[in-house]
């Protein structure tokens, strides 16, 4: 399968025990979708290959997992650190591709606010437990602002363009 095909949802952070349960972080606005999925696409050696979720539970961000023919600790470290992606045919299923939004996709987009402006542009997308955060670039300024779908107005995926509506005083808090 090539990424053209696919949305990244994450990557593999740890092992859990010795029977070659997966934890990965999910980079996604929603991990609802997870729990139905039957297969996953890990990036080895940049290639796509499929892998059969046997069992999946989440908590928060957070998919544990298990997957067909990794069954120790060593087959499961090493896939420590690979990313993780839902083949677009899957996407179908969880709402649409632009449904389920991979927060690295958004790398790149111009932000604007519906109050103050134009903000900047997404430098980098930092995943935190409790709530991913965009790092915009304001000329000189770096601005940390929460990436969650209560900001977020409209994405506009062709022309690069995120328009978001912020609290008063958030963005010039994180300046």
């Amino acid at each position: 399968m090539e990424k053209d095909n696919a949305v990244y949802i994450g990557r593999i952070i740890k092992t859990s025990g010795t029977s070659g349960e997966l934890i990965a972080h999910i980079h996604a606005n929603r991990t609802d979708f997870f729990k139905d999925l039957e297969f996953v696409f890990i990036e080895i050696e940049d290639r796509l290959i499929p892998f059969r979720i046997l069992t999946s539970r989440l908590d928060g961000p957070y998919a544990h997992i298990t997957l067909e023919d990794i069954a120790s600790y060593d087959k499961a470290t090493a896939l420590m650190k690979k990313s993780l992606y839902l083949p677009l045919s899957e996407t179908g299923k969880a709402g649409g591709r632009d449904n389920i939004i991979s927060y690295d996709r958004l790398i790149g987009f111009r932000v604007e606010d519906v109050n103050t402006g134009k903000v900047g542009r997404v430098d980098s997308i930092i995943p935190r437990p409790e709530q991913p955060l965009m790092e915009i670039t304001s000329g000189n300024d770096t601005i940390l602002i929460p990436l969650t779908e209560a900001l977020i107005l409209s994405i506009d995926w062709e022309n690069h363009h995120l328009m978001m509506n912020a609290p008063e005083g958030l963005i010039d808090l994180n300046k």
